[in-house]
């Protein structure tokens, strides 16, 4: 009971934070998905609080994080508490659930229970966490700074202390609350995530559909392991996600606040995982088509995309830069991890091959993803054979598809030390909520629910 009150504490807190983020873009969701997206945004906020701690040499005790988050969580909130004086809110709500949403919720709840339960009761055990973030987070609470005795060991074997720290900020931060394992940020992070899946994929299909869909989806075996395996990979697959899914509403509705959403959500998963960054600019040419085809001023529409890519590369300066090589006692450029021959593209064809046909396609495939990617060609086979084109929509989502799929191996023809079998394997994750929504896209699915719904209403 003390955990769990705990728990809701952090909740609440980190959905005031998020509530704030989104009152300040004016992002409009109905009650679910606002909480779950809001508690996203307010563990993205709180994962930056020791690190910028660490930046101006504050030393990082329990009172200076969670101080800072307070005061963090209340500027946020200025706009929200002026706005709610202007126009007292008229509280309706309206709860239906419909008998045939049980199953999938229970079957999906269920799962989300085990993984919950698997942070709380067990210690993370990856080599990743253990050789980097586990360690640093532990000397961190000992003595109050990032820069620790961790640092004073041999780590030749490892490079995984110049990631990013937003794990370690994390796992300090839980520690500082009193959890065992300090992972307990990952199920709310994961429920919020499935929570707004749930309500994106019924604004178009019946859900009945969307929730066979998201049941798909939680039962492909590398992605729900990685709702209870405490790393970067999950995370920066949901912010990948959602700053696409930001992206492209804004290609429909140009408003610019949806837009600039939609960088802050990219500028989190950069600094989650700092190669993000060049799927995010692989991205550029289709903002400028996006302009193009509404006929937008060209040279606004490019300072907004340059200003996009600025906020997003911040991301990478402030951890990989500024903070590995200015602050760690001995950093890691970026200059000394690239490919000293990039003339030859051969290792880029190589890599796409393998990872296609021993990773998506081969006899791992279906251990790492069941027959989700066998799933999504068969959607869109069917969608060309039958419908012979694309919804706008669904072409969106195909194209972000199609950036993974591209932008995989051409990270690992830069970077020779990312390797098939652990980085590219892990980063196959970001692909599988794009090609969920490429299928709920599709015309087959949308007439299908719309007959549903003619049935249900007769």
């Amino acid at each position: 009971m003390k955990y769990l009150l705990i728990l809701a504490g952090l909740a609440t807190l980190h959905f005031i934070t998020g509530y704030g983020i989104l009152n300040l873009f004016r992002i409009r969701l109905k009650l679910f998905p606002r909480i779950g997206l809001a508690v996203i945004l307010g563990i993205l906020v709180a994962s930056m609080v020791p690190f910028l701690l660490q930046l101006i040499y504050i030393p990082i005790t329990a009172g200076n994080v969670f101080g800072t988050l307070i005061a963090l969580t209340g500027l946020l909130n200025i706009r929200s508490v002026t706005d709610l004086k202007k126009h007292p809110p008229q509280w309706t709500f309206k709860f239906r659930l419909r008998l045939y949403e049980l199953p999938a919720m229970l079957l999906i709840s269920f799962m989300l229970f085990v993984s919950a339960w698997r942070c709380f009761y067990y210690p993370q055990y990856t080599r990743d966490g253990m050789s980097g973030p586990e360690p640093i987070a532990a000397y961190a609470v000992r003595e109050h700074s990032l820069i620790n005795s961790v640092f004073r060991t041999n780590l030749e074997s490892t490079n995984n202390q110049f990631k990013s720290p937003f794990l370690v900020d994390l796992q300090v931060i839980y520690t500082y609350a009193g959890f065992p394992f300090a992972s307990m940020w990952l199920p709310l992070l994961v429920i919020g995530f499935y929570i707004f899946l749930y309500h994106a994929l019924s604004e178009r299909l019946h859900p009945v559909i969307s929730g066979l869909l998201l049941a798909c989806f939680i039962f492909t075996p590398e992605a729900y392991a990685y709702t209870f395996l405490c790393l970067f990979d999950y995370t920066n697959m949901a912010l990948l996600f959602l700053g696409f899914y930001y992206l492209f509403r804004f290609f429909r509705t140009r408003q610019l606040n949806e837009f600039y959403f939609s960088a802050l959500l990219m500028f989190f998963a950069v600094f989650v995982r700092s190669e993000t960054l060049v799927l995010i600019a692989m991205a550029s040419p289709a903002m400028l088509y996006s302009a193009w085809r509404t006929k937008e001023n060209m040279a606004k529409a490019v300072l907004h995309i340059a200003a996009f890519l600025l906020i997003c590369a911040i991301g990478y300066l402030l951890p990989a830069e500024i903070y590995n090589n200015l602050y760690l006692p001995k950093g890691l450029t970026t200059e000394s991890m690239m490919n000293s021959d990039l003339g030859n593209l051969q290792p880029f064809f190589q890599r796409l091959s393998d990872m296609t046909t021993l990773l998506m396609f081969g006899g791992s495939g279906k251990t790492l993803w069941a027959y989700f990617m066998q799933l999504f060609i068969l959607f869109l086979a069917a969608e060309l054979i039958f419908k012979r084109k694309l919804d706008k929509v669904a072409r969106n989502w195909l194209i972000a598809v199609l950036i993974v799929y591209i932008g995989l191996p051409f990270l690992g023809y830069l970077f020779p030390l990312i390797t098939l079998y652990d980085t590219t394997k892990r980063g196959l994750l970001k692909i599988l909520p794009l090609m969920l929504f490429f299928m709920a896209n599709t015309q087959l699915l949308i007439r299908l629910s719309e007959k549903i719904r003619k049935w249900e209403e007769a």
